[in-house]
């Protein structure tokens, strides 16, 4: 009687096993340089999953993948900032300037999360002033909100510091150098 129950334990922890070692096989390659990308994502994943996938053909230069992965990752995650981002980061390389599609996807992402971790607001920020002349105004009143939000985060200040010495003149400047008191900009301290 006993036979049968440990030959089947046996089996299950055996099949258990080759199941781990098959996706350590597949974790590793996949994380390969070089390794294939699939032509269009897979169908069924977690968010998470096609933010790496995004991620990864951005890295190769495939565009229109990372695109259409980021799509997947806001269809299944439209509640989290950080896949409209991926979406509005993924557009606007493809395209090669922001596009009303991007741009879209920028304002879901203030509006799912309007003060998001700070290195999400940092890239926000960092977005919008690469890409000033082509935000619309609302975009551009949220990132000076995003300025001042960060203006009360101890640890952004570096970063705070180098938008007030190195953004245009003009309303941005401005908002980021009232976040940088003693920061010197065109020979003049703030």
């Amino acid at each position: 009687m006993r036979t049968p129950f440990l030959l089947r334990r046996s089996i299950s922890l055996a099949l258990v096993f080759l199941g781990s070692i098959a996706a350590l096989v597949t974790f590793w390659y996949s994380d390969t340089p070089g390794a294939s990308l699939p032509e269009t994502p897979p169908k069924g994943r977690a968010p998470d999953y096609y933010i790496a996938l995004s991620q990864k053909a951005g890295e190769a230069g495939e565009w229109a993948l990372a695109s259409e992965a980021a799509r997947q990752a806001a269809l299944r995650a439209p509640h989290e900032g950080r896949s409209w981002q991926r979406l509005t980061y993924s557009l606007t390389a493809e395209a090669l300037w922001p596009t009303q599609e991007s741009l879209k996807a920028l304002m879901e992402a203030y509006r799912v999360a309007p003060y998001p971790a700070p290195t999400d607001m940092i890239w926000r920020v960092d977005y919008a002033m690469r890409y000033w002349p082509a935000m619309p105004n609302q975009i551009q009143d949220l990132t000076l909100t995003q300025i001042a939000a960060l203006g009360g985060i101890p640890e952004t200040f570096e970063t705070r510091r180098r938008w007030c010495k190195t953004a245009p003149d003009g309303a941005l400047a401005d908002a980021a150098c009232a976040t940088t008191p003693g920061v010197w900009r065109n020979g003049v301290p703030q």
